[in-house]
């Protein structure tokens, strides 16, 4: 069955069956990148508010939009690599290596034929569809290191978000996304894939005691993630099914939110990603 959802007014026009029915997408999604997972022995890990909706929730938080994973960017280069050898059809892999439109550092599967448009976003430029984010964790070790790798994530931040052009934007942003669009999208990509091989390069070198971050937003740039939660995975019921997790999945989710097993206040669960337009 088609639905379409088309905001007039505010966030909490997503009603409850639209939202049921958007998650159940993601779930399908969900459930192709584990097979894949399995099939090519690629690790991962559900992560941010998916991981608490597992804790907490046995599933999804029920006001959450979207389905998060995460993976070591070792483990994502290969995801991409054997992605790109044998798409799955009906998916689309969105990647900010391959995808001229792509104006965020991590990446994304959506499923064909469907759509949720968020505010400011122009449906005309680049794949829409419905999604599941795969966050790369990248190590960083204390000293020195952290300020470099703080100067590389903030420039392959702006990088590609310069890919896009969001209507919302106002002062600083507009200005930055502006003066970066002044440079033609080829150097961009090489720019791109320079700091994807540096944060590569780096992973690889970083011995000894380390921690793990997500440098694909600025807002969780200081954010440390305990050394071992990329080693080992459990299963954990998720719905009606199970996904893998950090077996040190509570370390993992206290370094994020602190007391993740409280529920926010009444006007914070809401929908995250302010949609004006859903297909599904």
């Amino acid at each position: 069955m088609t639905r379409e959802f088309e905001k007039k007014t505010g966030v909490n026009d997503l009603d409850t069956l639209i939202l049921r029915n958007m998650q159940n997408e993601e779930l399908e999604i969900m459930r192709v990148i584990d097979q894949f997972c399995r099939e090519h022995g690629i690790s991962y890990s559900l992560y941010a508010g998916t991981a608490i909706g597992a804790v907490r929730h046995h599933g999804f938080i029920p006001w959450d939009d979207d389905i998060d994973i995460c993976m070591t960017r070792a483990e994502l280069n290969r995801f991409r690599k054997c992605w790109n050898q044998h798409p799955v059809e009906g998916y689309y892999f969105e990647n900010c290596l391959d995808d001229r439109y792509c104006g965020i550092a991590h990446t994304k599967v959506h499923k064909e034929d469907t759509l949720f448009l968020s505010e400011g976003e122009d449906e005309s430029k680049g794949h829409h569809g419905i999604w599941v984010d795969i966050f790369p964790m990248d190590k960083i070790q204390p000293g020195w290191d952290t300020n470099i790798c703080y100067l590389h994530a903030l420039i392959l931040n702006m990088l590609t978000r310069a890919n896009v052009s969001m209507s919302h934007d106002s002062g600083i942003k507009r200005m930055v996304r502006k003066i970066l669009q002044l440079l033609p999208y080829s150097l961009r990509k090489m720019w791109i894939r320079y700091e994807c091989q540096w944060f590569t390069a780096h992973n690889e070198k970083a011995k000894g005691h380390y921690n793990w971050a997500d440098f694909s937003a600025v807002y969780m740039f200081r954010v440390r993630l305990p050394e071992k939660m990329m080693d080992e995975f459990i299963p954990m019921a998720f719905e009606e099914t199970s996904f893998s997790i950090s077996r040190r999945y509570d370390e993992m989710l206290r370094a994020c939110y602190g007391d993740y097993m409280k529920l926010p206040p009444t006007e914070e669960r809401v929908c995250k990603h302010k949609p004006v337009k859903i297909v599904l």
